[in-house]
């Protein structure tokens, strides 16, 4: 687990902080200084909340993520979902760019204990054969469910892969069963939710979905 920033997530560290805070303000107000001095040893120290600001990144590839559009990612895809959901701090999975993370279908539960980015530099793909969805729900693919201020953006792609969806629809051929194809992206019941600057392509039925 990579941090960007200052880390200090854990209480212990918290409470020791603490202390050495209340030592130079003791210490500070005993001095000839008063209470120049205690201002003066703060400004050395720096803004107090810096202390706090810090980022988990997690990058799929670090995880194991084969990032070739052949070999499956779910696993990991959802394995590093579960450590940025838990992160007590803010947290950015990334998907870096000239990876091709291969993810059937996933189902993304909230509740997340700090906010999660989704930063898509390159792409996500589903897998080409609508049979991976046998005995599954085929309303979905990329499902995320009651994640408050979840943001996805990134630049990258989306990619659905549906041109099997298509040829094998009864709208295409009368002939063929019609049967539910997935919706690309779904938030359903996500609050604070951004999405921006991704791109959604070969949709198996819609390409995204609030709800």
């Amino acid at each position: 687990m990579r941090e960007t920033g200052s880390s200090c997530s854990s209480g212990y560290k918290f409470v020791y902080l603490i202390i050495i805070y209340s030592a130079i303000l003791f210490s500070s107000f005993a001095d000839a200084g008063g209470f120049d001095s205690l201002v003066q040893k703060l400004q050395e120290l720096g803004d107090f909340r810096k202390i706090f600001e810090s980022i988990v990144e997690l990058n799929v590839k670090d995880y194991g993520a084969k990032g070739d559009g052949i070999g499956d990612d779910t696993k990991v895809f959802a394995d590093v979902w579960k450590m940025a959901c838990s992160s007590k701090v803010e947290s950015r999975i990334i998907i870096p760019d000239g990876s091709y993370c291969l993810v059937t279908p996933i189902s993304l539960g909230g509740q997340c204990h700090s906010k999660v980015t989704l930063v898509i530099s390159g792409s996500i793909v589903a897998p080409s054969n609508p049979g991976v969805w046998d005995g599954m729900d085929t309303h979905k693919w990329l499902y995320f469910h009651n994640v408050d201020h979840l943001t996805v953006e990134g630049g990258g792609i989306i990619n659905g892969m549906g041109h099997k969806w298509w040829a094998s629809s009864c709208k295409s051929d009368p002939k063929n069963p019609c049967r539910h194809a997935p919706t690309a992206l779904t938030f359903h019941r996500c609050n604070n939710l951004v999405v921006k600057n991704i791109m959604i392509v070969n949709g198996q039925q819609m390409q995204i979905a609030f709800t």
